[in-house]
């Protein structure tokens, strides 16, 4: 069997692959075209492969002429340098508020939420997380979440949002993650390049019927999977 191991699936101009096969003696074939890899196939000399564009790395161990039972693959995604999106603020000038984003809890009968123009706000406050403990009910319920997020290192981060019933995640003017519509409990991912700073985030949430749930995960460079903390959060307080 063949391990492939990479910085991360997302990257911004190019990345490091390691293969590494679980027994000393197999020779590893590669190929970085989505074929199947065959003897024929490029052989792994050591080393990483260094790989600048969007690709899918498929590898398999041979003892000889007799291949592994399994072949494995990883597909990693390229953004161009110059997709990086700015921050709206930098890191050393952060939001008047820290610790939280701004929250409108609303109510109205949900589709979608294409519906959210037609819903009825019945409150407003501030939140430190992004769940679905702050309904005004349990049912034809929504929440809209805004504020900032801020990002520690340029990079490539993946945003993971998990929701019953619709959920939408915008960074800036640009839907990252879309989750919408009537659904038990989905979860959707996206990755997007950002520049370190200070950017704008929003979170939609509803549920008609059933459910009540909503989780946001996140991760990137030097941040494992996790969810966001107060320490992530601010917003701009009359804005």
């Amino acid at each position: 069997e063949v391990e492939i191991t990479a910085e991360a699936d997302a990257f911004i101009g190019q990345t490091d692959v390691y293969l590494v096969a679980d027994r000393e003696s197999a020779t590893i074939r590669y190929t970085i075209d989505g074929s199947e890899p065959t003897i024929d196939s490029k052989r792994h000399a050591g080393g990483p492969i260094t790989i600048d564009e969007s690709t899918t790395i498929k590898a398999r161990a041979f003892d000889g002429e007799r291949s592994g039972l399994r072949t494995a693959e990883s597909t990693l995604v390229r953004f161009d340098p110059e997709s990086l999106i700015e921050p709206r603020m930098s890191l050393d000038n952060p939001p008047s508020e820290t610790g939280s984003v701004k929250v409108t809890m609303m109510e109205g009968a949900w589709q979608s939420l294409h519906d959210l123009a037609d819903q009825k706000v019945v409150g407003e406050g501030e939140a430190s997380r992004f769940d679905s403990t702050l309904r005004t009910r349990d049912e034809h319920v929504g929440l809209v979440f805004e504020g900032m997020v801020k990002i520690r290192r340029t990079g490539v981060w993946r945003f993971h949002v998990e929701s019953d019933d619709g959920s939408r995640l915008y960074i800036g003017d640009e839907l990252v993650v879309d989750n919408d519509g009537l659904h038990g409990r989905v979860e959707k991912s996206a990755s997007v390049p950002l520049k370190a700073g200070w950017h704008p985030m929003r979170i939609e949430w509803f549920n008609a019927v059933g459910d009540r749930h909503l989780k946001v995960e996140w991760e990137g460079p030097g941040l494992s999977r996790r969810a966001m903390r107060d320490s992530d959060l601010g917003h701009d307080r009359g804005h």
